[in-house]
C-alpha cells in the first residue's frame, strides 16, 4: 500500500512489504521499497539491495514502472530478498527532463534520507548499494554531492564490498538499468576524484568484478 507521508519511513527494515514515501505535497517521493521473492525461505540474513536512480517515474506503493520492474528482476536473479529505490532527485517525473525545468528538483528531505540509508549499508555485512543514474546526475553536480555523502561513511564499510555499478557511459557515469542485458555482471566501483571537473577522463584501469557465491557473498575476481 502507498504512503504519503510528512517525513520518511523508519530505516530499520522490520516488516518486508511494498510502500512508498512521499512528501506532503505528493510532487516528491523520498524512497521506494519490494519484498523479492525468494527461493530460500528459510535464509535468516534479509539480503537488501539498495539502488540509487536519477529521479522517480510513476511507481508507487501498488504501482511499478518499466524500471522498476527491471530493478525487480535484477534482485531476484541476484537472490535480494528486499529492494529500496532512492534517488539524487526526489522529484517525480516520468520525464528526466522537468528537473532541469523544476526550481527544487532534489526535495527537502533528500539528502538526509540518503544519509541515513548509507550509514546503515556501511555497517551492514549483506546490504549491497547499486548506483544506476546514467548521464542525468551530471545536473546541478548532484551526482558529487551524493558521492561525497557517501565517502562520509566509507570507512565504516570496512572490508565489505564497495559500491557496485552494471557498467559506464562513454563518460564514466553508472549506466541506468532499465535496456541492460539480463547477464549484466556487476564490477565495484571506485568513486572517482569528486574535485576533478566532469570532464576529466575516465580511468582505463579495469575495474575487479564482484561475484556472489551460492551462500550469496561478494567475491572479487
Amino acid at each position: 500500500m502507498a504512503t504519503r507521508v510528512k517525513g520518511f519511513s523508519g530505516l530499520l527494515l522490520s516488516c518486508w512489504q511494498a510502500e512508498a514515501t512521499f512528501s506532503p505535497c505528493g510532487a516528491y517521493r523520498w524512497e521506494l521499497h519490494r519484498p523479492i521473492p525468494s527461493r530460500d525461505h528459510r535464509s535468516e540474513q534479509r539480503r537488501v539491495l539498495l539502488f540509487i536512480g536519477l529521479n522517480p517515474s510513476r511507481a508507487d506503493g501498488l504501482r511499478d514502472d518499466p524500471t522498476l520492474r527491471r530493478l525487480q528482476r535484477f534482485s531476484q536473479h541476484w537472490e535480494y530478498h528486499h529492494l529500496v529505490v532512492l534517488n539524487l532527485f526526489a522529484r517525480i517525473s516520468p520525464s528526466p527532463s522537468l528537473l532541469c525545468r523544476c526550481a527544487e528538483p532534489i526535495g527537502a528531505e533528500n539528502d538526509l534520507i540518503l544519509h541515513s540509508w548509507f550509514q546503515q549499508w556501511a555497517q551492514q555485512p549483506t546490504w549491497d548499494l547499486w548506483m544506476g543514474w546514467g548521464v542525468g546526475g551530471r545536473l546541478m553536480q548532484r551526482d558529487k554531492a551524493v558521492l561525497r555523502m557517501l565517502n562520509d561513511v566509507s570507512d565504516q564499510r570496512g572490508v565489505l564490498p564497495p559500491p557496485f555499478v552494471t557498467g559506464l557511459t562513454k563518460a564514466g557515469d553508472p549506466r541506468h538499468p532499465l535496456y541492460l542485458p539480463s547477464d549484466v555482471q556487476r564490477v565495484a566501483w571506485a568513486v572517482p576524484f569528486l574535485d576533478e571537473p566532469h570532464s576529466a577522463p575516465v580511468s582505463d584501469l579495469p575495474s575487479p568484478v564482484w561475484r556472489t557465491d551460492r551462500s550469496g557473498a561478494f567475491h572479487v575476481t
